[in-house]
Order: structure tokens, then C-alpha cells, then sequence
């Protein structure tokens, strides 16, 4: 009989197709997850997976164990969120994930005051700006700049992101001396669905712009305009805390973001997550001003 190590060996050799993606996400070395799987296939006299070119593809029996560990492990994590939504304890860990820009520019700047409230709890904080599962207890909380869709997720607006023209002091002293900033150089923003939305109301607006330099990072198209080069567009919250820079226009007309602060349901009523949300709603209370471009 196969027990959930066993299981877990074959569900991380289905999601990375082979054996070094299996190895790296359980924290083991190739030849460990090799062995388990000589194991497993032996006791069960089945293959579970056939080597293609190098990949491994589940077999019809492997499917079936598959189908069983997901099932298996969709229970767990379950049973998990919701014993833990049932914990009123001011102690230990609370995960939230933000993308870059609210990680640095509005987590970093009130989370010291959240430790001194509640010396008990730690925060991690996951900046990515990739989605982590809530529902799977990859995070505890997260913000997000768009309105959820999944109906399992509990909470609130708290904000309306703004947008700004920023550039150095010099940059901006320079522009002050011309008619028009409509044939600056500029920092573009790539690689998010926002990112598109950006750069076509940009266009309508500034139709003769030249963009110099292109990121997927708002927190290096701060720098860039910093330095110096050039005229960033920027969410308000990240221009108006970077050190050098100074707002040409805010906010520009028609761009704009909710931003949401989520947990999942069955940890709405957790102590240590309701001690977050609840401070961070009145953290971006603080900052509405900033965030909305009208300081």
C-alpha cells in the first residue's frame, strides 16, 4: 500500500514532467526521487510514467494515481485552512504575497508598526507578482490590483491606484522650461495584462513619446527616471516615495486600479490574519491620499 510520501513523489514528477523539477520541489537530490519511483513501480508491478525525449508522461495507471494524490491532497489542504481559520492565537506566522510595488513601497513602510502592535506575530512577505494560491495555503493574505473571481476569497477594496508622469528634479526643471513634454524620452512597462492598458492611454495622450528603455519592473523604471534618462509613468504610491523624483502630471486621467486585500473564506476569522487585514486597512486609509495621486 502506498503511503502519501509515495504520493507526493508522483504528483511533483507529473507537475515538472521529470525527475529534476520533482527533485527540486520536494528538496531531495535526483537519485532519491529516481529510487522512489523504482520503489513505487515495483511494489504496484505498473509503470506510472513512460520517458519520452526525457520527459515523463503519465501511463493510464499512473493517471489514476494521480487523480488519487490530487484528491488526497486537495483534502489535506482543505482540513488544514479551515482548523487553521478555527485559531485565535496572536502568535507565530502570517504569509501575505504582493506584487513588487506593494511590497516595497507600502508593506515596508507600515510593517515595523504592526511588529510594535503585535510583537508576538512575524510576517512574511512573498513579492512576487505572480499569483500564489490562497486556496492552498501558499499565502495567508494577499493584495491584488484587480477584483477576485474566485468565490472562495474574502475581503475588501482598499484603494483606487493612481498614475503620475515622474523624472529627476532635473528632468522635471528642464521640462518647466519647454511647452511640452509630449517628445520626451520614456521608461516603458511590459510583461502584464496592466502593462498593455498602460501603454495604449499613454499613446492617446502622449502620441509622439519615445520610449528608450522598456522593464516588467515599476521598481527599475523608478530608478531609471532617477537617474535621470528619462520620464517614468508610475503608480503614484511608487513616485511620490522614491528618493529624486518629482511628478511632471497627477494624476493622468483614466488609469486606474482597485486594489484589493484577500484571504481566503475559511481564514477570515483566524486571529493573526484579521490582526493584518484589519491594520492594513487602516494603513491604506493613511495613504489614500498618496495612493490616489492627490498629495
Amino acid at each position: 500500500m502506498l503511503n502519501w510520501d509515495d504520493y507526493r513523489i508522483i504528483l511533483a514528477i507529473s507537475r515538472s514532467a521529470g525527475l529534476k523539477g520533482a527533485a527540486n520541489a520536494l528538496s531531495v537530490t535526483h537519485s532519491t526521487v529516481y529510487r522512489r519511483l523504482e520503489s513505487i513501480e515495483g511494489s504496484l508491478g505498473v509503470r506510472i510514467f513512460e520517458r519520452r525525449k526525457g520527459d515523463y508522461h503519465a501511463t493510464e495507471p499512473g493517471r489514476t494515481l494521480i487523480d488519487a494524490a490530487e484528491r488526497m491532497e486537495a483534502a489535506a489542504v482543505t482540513t488544514d485552512r479551515q482548523v487553521a481559520g478555527r485559531d485565535q492565537q496572536l502568535t507565530g506566522t502570517v504569509r501575505i504575497t504582493a506584487t513588487e510595488l506593494f511590497a516595497t513601497c507600502f508593506l515596508a513602510r507600515h510593517l515595523a508598526a504592526f511588529h510594535h502592535a503585535y510583537p508576538g506575530l512575524r510576517v512574511e512577505v512573498h513579492a512576487d507578482n505572480r499569483r500564489l494560491s490562497l486556496a492552498k495555503r501558499e499565502a495567508d493574505l494577499t493584495i491584488r490590483v484587480s477584483r477576485p473571481d474566485e468565490p472562495t476569497l474574502f475581503g475588501r477594496i482598499i484603494g483606487k491606484m493612481k498614475w503620475g508622469l515622474y523624472a529627476s528634479e532635473k528632468t522635471a526643471a528642464d521640462q518647466r522650461m519647454s511647452e511640452s513634454f509630449d517628445s520626451e524620452n520614456f521608461v516603458g512597462w511590459d510583461g502584464v495584462p496592466l502593462s498593455a492598458v498602460v501603454a495604449q492611454r499613454l499613446s492617446a495622450h502622449f502620441p509622439d513619446a519615445q520610449y528608450i528603455y522598456r522593464s516588467t519592473s515599476l521598481i527599475a523604471n523608478a530608478a531609471m527616471a532617477a537617474s535621470g534618462t528619462a520620464v517614468a509613468p508610475l503608480p503614484c504610491l511608487l513616485g511620490e516615495t522614491w528618493p529624486g523624483l518629482v511628478a511632471l502630471e497627477k494624476p493622468l486621467p483614466g488609469l486606474g486600479a482597485e486594489i484589493w486585500l484577500l484571504t481566503h473564506e475559511d481564514l477570515q476569522h483566524n486571529a493573526r490574519v484579521r490582526a493584518l487585514m484589519d491594520f492594513l486597512i487602516a494603513a491604506s486609509a493613511q495613504d489614500k491620499a498618496l495612493i490616489g495621486g492627490m498629495t
